[in-house]
């Protein structure tokens, strides 16, 4: 993976606070990775505003909501799930469907171990109490909360086959204490899951548009 290749992130977000103006930003402390979530509220919007300048001219960057996965990890299986009114869920991997309308939570570990592509559908257990992450499909959340790790990735623009495989990765592995919380799309970049889209790749997004013309 990625070493270490930015120091602080800044969210674009100003968010109006009872007592100021908060912007929030993730700063990578200690030896040992991740990014803190930090909080900092002004008395009015423009020193808010020129806290996240001041931050990304001494070598910050903007948190983005278009990242992709990095090139190790852009061909794992797209996985999609959904429940109907009823709470019975629908899985589909790579546009095929895995299985449909369970209730049953061991018919549906069983499918997807019997899936050719289980390795990257499954997450290994915590090396420090055995346990399993719980994984919602339907949600696309990934927990583990334990007496050592607690990790929340609960982050919508992140694909849950990107959370699995930073959880066998990276969290699952650990021998240290990490009590983390929820982890953020920063952590994923850091890590080296996440990247910023190229120009090409944001031409490809392009040509995905259809432009109708309506007389």
């Amino acid at each position: 993976m990625k070493s270490f290749t930015k120091e602080i992130y800044v969210d674009p977000a100003v968010t109006e606070k009872p007592n100021g103006f908060a912007v929030t930003v993730y700063d990578r402390e200690g030896r040992n990775f991740y990014h803190k979530r930090q909080t900092h509220v002004f008395p009015t919007l423009e020193t808010a505003k020129q806290f996240q300048t001041d931050t990304i001219l001494a070598g910050g960057r903007w948190t983005r909501t278009d990242m992709v996965p990095t090139q190790d990890f852009t061909d794992l299986p797209d996985i999609r799930a959904w429940k109907d009114p009823n709470g019975a869920l629908t899985v589909t991997v790579d546009g095929r469907t895995v299985i449909a309308r369970t209730t049953d939570p061991q018919a549906l570990k069983a499918a997807i171990r019997a899936h050719p592509k289980a390795s990257a559908l499954s997450s290994e257990p915590c090396r420090r109490c055995g346990g399993n992450p719980r994984i919602n499909l339907s949600q696309n959340t990934l927990k583990h909360e334990c007496e050592f790790h607690k990790i929340e990735i609960v982050d919508s623009l992140i694909p849950v086959t990107i959370k699995i495989a930073a959880w066998n990765l990276h969290f699952s592995k650990r021998r240290s204490k990490l009590r983390l919380g929820e982890v953020y799309m920063a952590h994923f970049v850091a890590l080296g899951f996440m990247r910023e889209p190229s120009d090409r790749d944001m031409l490809r997004r392009i040509r995905r548009v259809e432009v109708i013309d309506v007389e």
